[in-house]
């Protein structure tokens, strides 16, 4: 059967289509309407995410100074109403956002939660203490009309979008060298007794013009400024460095940089350290009561400035030259702080009246009692008296024969500067000392003592500036007890007890004028308890029971060669001599007081009065202070070892004066026996009796005092954290701005600080957090005050020592103190960044930032081992490790170990997250990184390694970038610091989206 073909039907495919078309331009519709749906979304998202990002990145934390930074709300409604401004400057299709559009808008905190540690924004109607608003959300809608939709009865598509953003969480440590070449431009003297230079002193590094420059100080004036260089200690006195002012840095022998200090007058390095420290005026009227809390620190006075000369002509700090001043309004004697004692004027330098401001004090002795000249050269004839003999005597008319009938004459010795000299006894001189009107007794042949003009004998001489006063003069007054009897006036001699009418009597209007009775005593002598039982000296006997035969008083007190004016007392229980400490005390409280009444300084007390006695040194902080202070300026090492003074102060004299000249001390071998009555008694001293001088010592005042707190030997460091310590002041001035740069900007940001110094600084000093105050107060006040600051305590302070007069709080006070170890700085650093459970304060899933400054080149470490595991690990202590001297290689690696392991993912046991890498910013800063010195290159290699091994670094061999390299003047170096820090604080994404 054979099969038909089936006819086409043509037309039937038309119904069909017509069904399906109007499911195809449904289709149609809905695809065209979704798509204009998803770019609504889309435009919606912008808006929401650009006004969540615009509103958080309004809030910030500027609250003002001395408010309560809760009472502060972050700019919230700003923020607020940015985001919302911001939303409607977005188009949605060809118009703008409205602000009914704005669904949500407020801020919230992107908040740590420790117990999940995690991170999640949280929004509550006020402001948690302690916190602060960090995040913003946007919720914005819109309504995209229905182009096809209508047809199945859809007239509208809405839409929303929500954005969140935060400020991006990050934990900062910042990590501060506290070593001691944080204060190599502050140094006293050099040899400075570190960096590799702890030979002898040989001077000051201070570039003060205004030093003594009368009697045997005159010849420094001749010595250059400009090379510190002990080599040059003889030869011609143009090459000598001079020990009392010094223009020119000084390189220790490892190479580090000692700059001229800046403790007397403004440097490049820095504002005077002379008017850093404050006393509280409440026991000026009588300094032996103690002041021992103070109710307000804004009612101290100033302790050394004491007045504020007017300003002539301003001065210029990069070339070491200080302002010029008006001193006719000065008075010594002034208590008010208005006019005096310290600075007293540059004319006191040389003794002169000048501007109608006289001379305060005893003018050093010239040749033949001459009172005015204008050159104190020894070699002139109206020049510095070297010896009584020069006093007496007018050359070259030498020796002088005094007639037989003149009561001078002692046992037929009738030759002034003779072979006898020894046993010369000038009456006239002896009952009448230095207000003998020397020319006239000259001129009549010793036939007419009468007394000078002007003002009398006072028992001191005033230094410019700040050097205060001293007692040495040379040769010293004779008068003592009652001259014209040989007895006591009306009681016993009492040096301890001066006369308020004469300041060289006694109360019982003996003279005490003899400077070596009046401040020293026998050696067996007790220095404490009942001054009226104390062993004077006596020229009439023998001074020195350590020592087999009779010595005189200048044989018991002097050296007879060069080297420091006094001799070695020894340490035993019989001594060559001892110090009248209680003749001492009431001399310095005596006259014009240029030390105050008590001494503070950043919640640090010296010492709350100027005592009666040291009796109680063992247990009494102002007892044990006094005591070794005035030990200190003797030069006295009988008590304190470490006070050698060769290693204090100035230095001692390694030159005789004047040149050529011998030391001599009692040079005649035989004394006639003493004479039994006061009508013939024994000379007070050999007439040619010539000790080594003094260059510092002996200075009682606001110079010495300020290098008693920062003593090179024994090794201590007490001046208080708020002091201008260069270099260390400038860095904690920088960092404080760049802190106030981190609360102002960076509301999301948790900062910790670590110091770090061999072997002082081994704690974190403020654990990573959001706690402005301690952060700021951590850099100038001690450790253990924090809380009580904090608190608002006005009253609280510490002394820096210990009843054994050792440093009690090393570690505590913010000051430069220890070595380089900068392992230590970065183990530390690593750890308060651990979260919690890790030991630490640091956030789980915030980025960490180590930003590490120093001055210095590695030569220590303290041994810390990594232990635990994962994101909990930490560094633990292990021992005191060493110190092994700059650039050593160990002591190097083991800063990059640490700075490996840090930039490590946090499984490994490090603080980097897979979307935000923990990161070292090395920074150099100060004097090393601008010198010639053979470590510069040692220590900026050591900081670019650090760079590499931290991450901020592409290879090894980058250089630091020069930004994070801080020199120049203290000002460029503040500024460029904070704006460093700004830098590396702005790097990388500040805000963002988080949800």
């Amino acid at each position: 059967m054979t099969a038909r073909p089936l006819a086409a039907r043509r037309g039937t495919i038309i119904p069909m289509l017509a069904v399906c078309a109007v499911a195809l331009f449904g289709f149609l519709a809905l695809a065209i309407d979704l798509g204009m749906l998803m770019v609504a979304r889309s435009q919606c998202q912008n808006a929401a995410d650009a006004a969540a990002l615009a509103g958080a990145r309004k809030l910030d934390n500027r609250y003002p100074t001395g408010t309560d930074p809760d009472a502060y709300d972050n700019r919230r409604a700003d923020a607020i109403q940015n985001a919302k401004n911001v939303v409607q400057l977005n188009e949605f299709f060809s118009t703008n956002y409205s602000a009914a559009q704005v669904i949500t808008a407020r801020a919230g905190l992107y908040d740590y939660d420790p117990t999940t540690e995690q991170f999640a924004p949280i929004y509550p109607t006020s402001k948690p203490s302690g916190k602060s608003w960090t995040a913003v959300e946007v919720e914005v809608n819109g309504e995209q009309p229905a182009y096809f939709a209508g047809v199945l009865g859809i007239t509208s598509l809405p839409t929303t979008a929500r954005a969140v953003a935060a400020h991006r969480p990050r934990d900062v440590a910042l990590v501060v060298d506290m070593s001691g070449s944080m204060q190599f431009s502050s140094s006293t003297n050099w040899e400075p007794g570190t960096a590799g230079s702890a030979d002898v002193v040989y001077g000051l590094l201070n570039p003060d013009p205004d030093y003594p420059r009368f009697g045997h100080y005159a010849r420094y004036a001749e010595y250059q400024i400009t090379n510190p260089t002990k080599s040059l200690a003889s030869g011609a006195a143009s090459s000598r460095p001079n020990p009392l002012r010094m223009t020119s840095p000084f390189i220790g022998a490892t190479g580090e940089v000692f700059a001229p200090n800046n403790h007397t007058i403004e440097t490049p390095n820095g504002p005077p350290l002379i008017r850093d420290f404050y006393f509280d005026p409440i026991n000026r009227d009588d300094p032996r009561t103690p002041a021992t809390t103070v109710t307000a620190f804004a009612n101290l006075w100033n302790a050394f400035q004491r007045w504020n000369p007017p300003i002539v002509a301003d001065g210029d700090p990069n070339n070491l030259t200080p302002p010029t001043y008006s001193w006719s309004n000065y008075s010594a004697t002034d208590t008010s702080n208005t006019r005096g004692p310290t600075p007293a004027p540059p004319s006191f330098a040389d003794q002169s009246d000048a501007a109608g401001v006289p001379y305060v004090g005893d003018r050093f002795p010239r040749k033949g009692g001459v009172t005015s000249t204008a050159s104190w050269n020894p070699t002139t004839s109206t020049g510095a008296a070297r010896t009584l003999v020069d006093v007496l005597n007018t050359p070259p008319a030498l020796p002088r024969d005094i007639p037989a009938s003149r009561p001078a004459i002692f046992n037929g010795n009738r030759t002034e500067g003779g072979t006898d000299t020894g046993n010369f006894y000038d009456d006239g001189w002896e009952r009448n000392g230095y207000d003998l009107d020397v020319p006239t007794y000259i001129s009549s042949d010793r036939a007419t003592a009468k007394t000078r003009s002007g003002t009398p004998f006072q028992g001191y001489s005033m230094g410019p500036g700040y050097w205060g006063k001293t007692f040495f003069m040379w040769p010293p007054d004779p008068r003592w007890g009652n001259p014209d009897t040989g007895t006591p006036n009306t009681g016993a001699v009492r040096p301890d007890l001066p006369s308020t009418a004469n300041p060289a009597k006694d109360a019982n209007g003996n003279w005490i004028a003899d400077w070596r009775r009046r401040f020293f005593l026998r050696g067996n002598s007790a220095d404490t308890g009942n001054a009226a039982s104390y062993q004077l000296l006596d020229p009439q006997g023998d001074n020195d029971p350590s020592t087999v035969g009779e010595q005189n008083v200048n044989q018991t007190l002097f050296r007879t060669a060069y080297g420091h004016t006094l001799r070695d007392p020894g340490t035993n229980t019989v001594r060559a001599y001892r110090i009248n400490y209680r003749a001492v005390l009431a001399w310095i409280r005596s006259g014009p007081q240029v030390l105050p009444p008590n001494l503070r300084a950043g919640r640090i007390l010296y010492y709350t009065s100027i005592p009666d006695n040291v009796d109680n040194f063992a247990t009494d902080g102002d007892h044990r202070f006094w005591r070794d202070y005035i030990d200190f300026v003797m030069g006295n090492s009988g008590n304190v070892t470490g006070f050698n003074p060769q290693y204090t102060l100035a230095g001692a004299e390694n030159q005789p004066w004047p040149e050529g000249a011998s030391i001599q001390i009692g040079a005649t071998a035989s004394y006639q026996p003493s004479p039994t009555g006061p009508a013939n008694p024994r000379p007070y001293m050999n007439a040619t009796d010539n000790p080594n001088r003094p260059r510092m010592h002996f200075w009682f005042g606001p110079a010495t005092m300020l290098s008693f707190l920062s003593t090179r030997s024994p090794g201590k460091n007490w001046l208080p954290g708020t002091s201008h310590e260069a270099q260390s002041w400038q860095l904690k001035v920088g960092i404080q701005s760049a802190l106030d740069d981190i609360k102002n900007n960076h509301p999301n940001d948790s900062v910790g600080m670590v110091f770090f110094g061999y072997p002082n600084y081994t704690t974190t000093r403020v654990t990573v957090g959001q706690d402005w105050v301690n952060l700021k107060n951590s850099l100038f006040f001690p450790l253990s005050l924090l809380p009580e600051l904090k608190a608002g305590n006005q009253s609280t302070e510490v002394r820096p020592y210990n009843t054994g007069f050792g440093s009690a709080l090393l570690g505590n006070l913010p000051n430069a103190n220890g070595q380089t170890d900068p392992n230590t700085g970065l183990a530390l650093a690593f750890n308060t960044l651990r979260k919690a459970s890790g030991g630490g304060s640091g956030r789980k899933g915030a980025s960490k930032l180590l930003i590490f400054e120093t001055d210095g080149v590695p030569n220590a470490y303290q041994d810390y081992n990594l232990s635990g595991t994962g994101d909990t690990n930490r560094y633990t202590y292990g021992g005191p490790g060493a110190n092994r001297g700059n650039g050593d290689f160990d002591v190097m690696q083991r800063a990059y170990d640490v700075a490996t392991q840090f930039t490590q993912l946090t499984d490994a046991g490090g603080h980097s997250l897979p979307n935000a890498p923990a990161r070292i910013y090395p920074i150099a800063f100060g004097d090393l990184f601008s010198s010639g010195s053979s470590f510069k290159d040692t220590a900026t290699t050591f900081l670019s390694t650090l760079a590499y091994y931290g991450k901020t670094t592409a290879n090894l061999t980058d250089p630091l970038p020069p930004t994070q390299i801080i020199t120049g003047p203290s000002q460029t170096r503040i500024d460029n610091l904070r704006t460093t820090f700004e830098r590396i604080l702005q790097s990388g994404v500040q805000v963002t989206l988080v949800e």
